[in-house]
C-alpha cells in the first residue's frame, strides 16, 4: 500500500528530527554550561587547589560533548558521512582522550578529597598540608 509506506516514511522522518533536536539541545546546553564553568574557573582571582582539577574535568567534559554530541546530532539530522575517514579517527581519538582525562581527574580528585577529610591522627595527616602544593605538577 503506497499510502502506508508514505505514512511510515513521514513518521520516521519526524522521529529523526525530534531525536536530532533533542541531541542538539543537550549538546548546546552542555557546551554553554561548560563554557560558563570554564570561564568562571579561568578568571577566578584566587583559585583553590581543587579548582585546577575541576578545570581538567571541564575540559574533558567539553571534549566528550563535542566528540559525541555534534556527530550524533548531525547523524540524527541525516548527515551520515560528513566526517570522512580522518575526521572520524580524529573525533574518536579526542573522545577517548577526553574520557581518559575525565576518569583520571575524577580519581585524582577523590584521592585529594580523601586526604583533605582524613583525621589529624591518621597516616594521611602529614600529606594533608603538602598535597595542595603538588596538584599543579601532578596534573
Amino acid at each position: 500500500d503506497p499510502w502506508a509506506e508514505t505514512t511510515r516514511t513521514s513518521s520516521m522522518a519526524t522521529t529523526d528530527v525530534a531525536i536530532g533536536v533533542i541531541f542538539l539541545a543537550q549538546t548546546v546546553i552542555g557546551i554553554l554550561g561548560n563554557s560558563y564553568l570554564f570561564h568562571h574557573y579561568l578568571l577566578g582571582y584566587r583559585l583553590r587547589s581543587t579548582d585546577y582539577i575541576l578545570q581538567h574535568l571541564i575540559t574533558a567534559n567539553f571534549l566528550s560533548l563535542l566528540c559525541t554530541g555534534v556527530p550524533q546530532t548531525m547523524a540524527a539530522f541525516g548527515m551520515k558521512d560528513f566526517l570522512r575517514d580522518i575526521g572520524c579517527k580524529l573525533v574518536f581519538y579526542l573522545h577517548r582522550v577526553g574520557r581518559t582525562v575525565s576518569i583520571s581527574s575524577t580519581s585524582f580528585l577523590s584521592v585529594f578529597q580523601a586526604i583533605a577529610i582524613s583525621p589529624m591522627g591518621s597516616t594521611w595527616a602529614k600529606c594533608k598540608f603538602q598535597a595542595p602544593r603538588y596538584i599543579g605538577s601532578s596534573l
